[in-house]
């Protein structure tokens, strides 16, 4: 089975994403909340054709970077909250 694309293939790779590019959508994250919006707001200002994917991949990166992993945020409520408790202390 063969595929015919009525479009051609651009896109940027990940190397072409610069500190300017991280700051930008740092900036325009806690304001824009669609990755289409997101997307179209770094190709517009930088002259690129970055991919939905790879534009949500990187906001996705910069969360975790600036807010840490939501899996060890976790392990380290349930652990404080085991010492509260043996402690006798009560931790809601």
């Amino acid at each position: 089975m063969f595929y015919v694309l009525d479009h051609e293939l651009n896109f940027e790779t990940r190397s072409f994403f610069t500190t300017e590019i991280d700051q930008e959508l740092d900036y325009w994250k806690g304001r824009v909340n669609k990755v289409e919006a997101f997307k179209d707001i770094i190709n517009k200002k930088f002259q690129k054709k970055f991919d939905f994917l790879q534009i949500r991949y990187r906001i996705n990166k910069l969360l975790t970077l600036s807010s840490g992993e939501a899996a060890m945020d976790s392990f380290n409520f349930v652990g404080l909250s085991k010492e509260q408790k043996s402690k006798g202390e009560a931790f809601f």
